[in-house]
């Protein structure tokens, strides 16, 4: 499967309540994923996404951070604005 296959699944797990089935489909996609600065932020953001639904907020915010770090290098003002945001909301 390939890496956009495995995010695509992990979403419809997210959307669907199914957390544990959408973590392990974005851990499979990051295992996969080779050098696209905009999939890995997306991927950490979306784990953080599930950790955050979870109730695990520190785990939240590691995998926010993570995306966090790209994002600054990337300059992607409005991604990462929405990262601070997720963050935010998870208190």
């Amino acid at each position: 499967m390939s890496t956009a296959s495995f995010l695509e699944l992990g979403n419809r797990a997210f959307s669907q309540g199914n957390y544990q089935r959408a973590l392990d489909c974005y851990q499979k996609a990051l295992e996969i994923a080779r050098g696209d600065p905009d999939l890995l932020a997306d991927l950490y953001g979306n784990i953080g996404n599930v950790y955050g639904a979870s109730g695990q907020v520190e785990q939240a915010v590691v995998y926010y951070q993570k995306a966090v770090e790209i994002l600054r290098c990337k300059e992607d003002y409005g991604r990462l604005g929405t990262t601070f945001v997720n963050i935010g909301n998870l208190y």
